[in-house]
């Protein structure tokens, strides 16, 4: 991944798509009746946003796509499996958008200095221990920027799926 500098000067340049659509989510029981609620992301962290950052939103393409970024749905043997979790809600969520860049794109991955390993790495881990999460550096960048209001990236849980992230600011 380019440096924040150098991402925020490439960012500039890549052409946005206006989507909408619907999108997925999977959320506990207890936080359903709030299923758009970004406080958890922005208390703890994600792939795309530092903790007690900046919110983000995270969602899915599909239904499936959802339980498998839970990880309530594993790929194993080419073949998915359920696997025991707490109770969860899956809601669906039409969206209407104005500028959201498309990770998935290799065209924009290679203006930004990245690839489909590295959008997908583990970052849980490396945030523990307080490491650097170059995922995290292209959402600040992204946000930094004020015209993107979201991003299509590649599901690190289900290959061929992507995840919507939304920036509610």
């Amino acid at each position: 991944m380019r440096p924040k500098k150098k991402l925020l000067e490439a960012l500039r340049g890549l052409v946005l798509s206006p989507p909408q659509g619907t999108a997925y989510r999977l959320t506990s029981v207890q936080y359903m009746t709030s299923p758009l609620a970004t406080t958890g992301a922005l208390k703890t962290g994600g792939r795309y946003n530092k903790k007690g950052q900046f919110a983000a939103l995270y969602l899915a393409d599909t239904p499936a796509t959802a339980l498998a970024e839970e990880q309530m749905l594993k790929l194993t043997d080419h073949r998915l499996i359920g696997v025991k979790g707490p109770p969860k809600v899956l809601v669906s969520i039409d969206y209407h958008l104005q500028t959201v860049l498309d990770l998935n794109d290799l065209r924009v991955q290679a203006a930004l200095g990245t690839d489909l390993e590295e959008l997908r790495a583990e970052w849980v881990l490396k945030q523990q221990r307080g490491q650097h999460i170059p995922t995290q550096d292209l959402g600040e960048a992204v946000y930094e920027l004020g015209s993107v209001e979201a991003l299509w990236v590649p599901s690190a849980r289900l290959a061929g799926a992507s995840s919507l992230v939304v920036f509610p600011d």
